[in-house]
């Protein structure tokens, strides 16, 4: 072999070993993308499953239903008003507890309601239920951009020293928005934005059985 084809040949040898390197190296660089954008879209993808499977269903990634947003503000507010012991120690607790499902502005509300009103908290006990039947399709009304607005019908139960109190019906009117949150902290991905009308007293079961 001559000294020119020899020099060819180590030249093409060396071209075929760079380019298996970067063939490599691209591969390499493909799959960390890969399993960086399944990682990410695994962290970020929801499903919405609705309350009735037996027909079946169409699932959807990132889309939030009616029902589901009805859902969690019902049991966000019930949660709140949970008091087992004492609503002036039970009622800040919850607050601080749910701060992930809260908008940062209806904390601060919610928080200063309770400084308001703490007196009148003092070891009171209360529980928040539905009212049965309430939810229809006028009790969500979605604003747009990721908003919606709630109706929620509850019935108030308040005790003091293991006697009612208080036992009433009550519509809340509550806003609740798309959080982009951890779902570590918030699987819902919602918070409770703020009370955008005054509660209404419905009716009260107390005069009703006197």
């Amino acid at each position: 072999m001559t000294p020119c084809g020899f020099r060819d040949e180590e030249l093409n040898r060396r071209r075929y070993v760079r380019a298996l390197q970067v063939g490599l190296v691209f591969l390499a660089v493909s799959q960390l993308l890969a399993y960086a954008g399944w990682w990410h879209a695994s962290g970020t993808q929801r499903l919405s499953l609705p309350p009735q499977l037996r027909y079946g269903a169409t699932l959807h990634g990132d889309v939030v239903h009616p029902w589901e947003v009805y859902v969690f503000a019902g049991y966000i507010h019930q949660q709140i008003n949970n008091w087992t012991d004492n609503g002036a120690v039970d009622n800040l607790e919850n607050i601080q507890r749910l701060a992930a499902f809260l908008n940062p502005d209806y904390r601060f509300w919610l928080t200063r309601e309770h400084q308001r009103h703490e007196a009148q908290f003092r070891n009171r006990q209360r529980s928040v239920s539905p009212v049965p039947g309430s939810y229809s399709n006028a009790s969500v009304h979605p604003l747009g951009q990721d908003t919606w607005q709630v109706v929620l019908d509850v019935r108030l139960r308040d005790y003091v020293e293991d006697q009612i109190y208080k036992d009433i019906d009550v519509r809340y009117f509550l806003e609740v928005v798309l959080l982009d949150a951890d779902p570590e902290t918030n699987e819902w991905g919602l918070a409770l934005n703020r009370q955008y009308q005054p509660p209404e007293r419905l009716r009260s079961h107390l005069s009703a059985l006197k």
